[in-house]
């Protein structure tokens, strides 16, 4: 059963559309290897400010978004729809504007155990 604050979330808050390349480790010929991109609703605030990676260090980030799922550090957001690319879709890496994520935060809703709200830092 989805919470009126999930419900608030989804409606008001994550309104725009971003495309999430998972990155699932180096392939066969040590590239970088993705799973298919899906779009995904966010709240993107593009910011720049220093925080610590998952690792402990001082990086630059360039933009805080907001998300209802768990994603992946080392994948990839694109503030934008799938409609944006040609066909075959490119390698986050060769978009402009796609950023990789370097660090997630995950902290329970107010009042809650079970829903969360995560914020990457790309």
């Amino acid at each position: 059963m989805t919470s009126g604050i999930i419900k608030f979330l989804n409606k008001y808050v994550c309104i725009q559309t971003a495309v999430y390349w998972k990155y699932t480790g180096m392939d066969a010929y040590g590239n970088r290897a993705y799973v298919d991109p899906i779009e995904i609703e966010v709240r993107w605030d593009n910011q720049t400010e220093l925080i610590r990676d998952d690792n402990g260090k001082e990086v630059a980030s360039k933009a805080q978004v907001q998300v209802l799922q768990d994603l992946e550090v080392d994948s990839w957001l694109y503030l934008g729809s799938l409609s944006d690319f040609g066909s075959p879709i490119p390698s986050p890496e060769d978009v402009d504007e796609a950023y990789k994520i370097i660090r997630t935060d995950k902290n329970p809703i107010f009042n809650s155990i079970s829903e969360f709200i995560r914020i990457v830092y790309l």
